[in-house]
């Protein structure tokens, strides 16, 4: 599984979404060449795998899924099926030295596909970027077709120990402690002795606070 937050940044939950389902998917499939922070080469340059603000924590917008054929999951007809239904999260898609921008670009319409010029020409695996402001829409990312057969159960998000503890913070919204699967308000002395050992704040916009009670409502069914 990759790392989906950290102390000064926290997965797209659009991201998190898409990974929980491939690997609901293809349970026997390989993770070697998953991934989502950056390292420090992706540090280096401009990279959605690379935090962006609100910072901190800093979003990212960028997983990338092992192409695992023999275990069923093949990634490019995950490519497929997102080109060819203009999913609205998408930002772009890089798969075997090429790459689909959901935008128009240098004179190239949407979705075309064009050669991929950067450092890694991701034949292991493909590289998914989301839209900022498609961050909190959850819906399925496979085609149906792609859906293992037979009933599967869905996994039920749990809390881990390790997981990340979130003060979150919008003007003129009651500010709520973020650990899941609980995501209550709290006044402002809980808030400062959160604060005192350590608990970080994150301040959103307004439609970016609703999207993520939303998700954690979906994801968790508290709010």
């Amino acid at each position: 599984m990759v790392a989906e937050h950290g102390a000064t940044w926290n997965l797209s939950p659009c991201l998190i979404d898409l990974m929980h389902e491939t690997d609901r998917l293809f349970p026997g499939r390989s993770t070697a060449s998953d991934g989502s922070i950056g390292d420090p080469a992706h540090a280096a340059r401009v990279s959605d795998h690379n935090p962006k603000e609100p910072r901190p924590p800093g979003w990212v917008d960028a997983v990338d899924i092992t192409d695992d054929d023999a275990a069923g999951c093949d990634v490019g007809r995950l490519v497929h099926h997102l080109v060819a239904s203009r999913d609205r999260r998408v930002k772009y898609l890089i798969h075997k030295g090429t790459i689909w921008k959901a935008y128009d670009s240098g004179g190239v319409p949407a979705w075309t596909p064009t050669p991929y010029t950067g450092p890694n020409p991701h034949t292991k695996h493909v590289h998914v970027s989301c839209l900022p402001g498609e961050r909190f829409h959850t819906a399925a990312w496979w085609a149906a077709g792609d859906v293992v057969p037979g009933p599967v159960p869905v996994p039920v998000p749990q809390p881990k120990e390790d997981d990340d503890m979130l003060i979150v913070k919008c003007a003129g919204k009651p500010t709520r402690f973020l650990a899941a699967p609980l995501c209550p308000v709290i006044d402002t002395m809980t808030e400062q002795s959160l604060l005192l050992v350590g608990v970080k704040a994150a301040y959103f916009s307004a439609e970016s606070y609703d999207r993520l009670l939303n998700h954690v409502t979906r994801s968790f069914g508290e709010a």
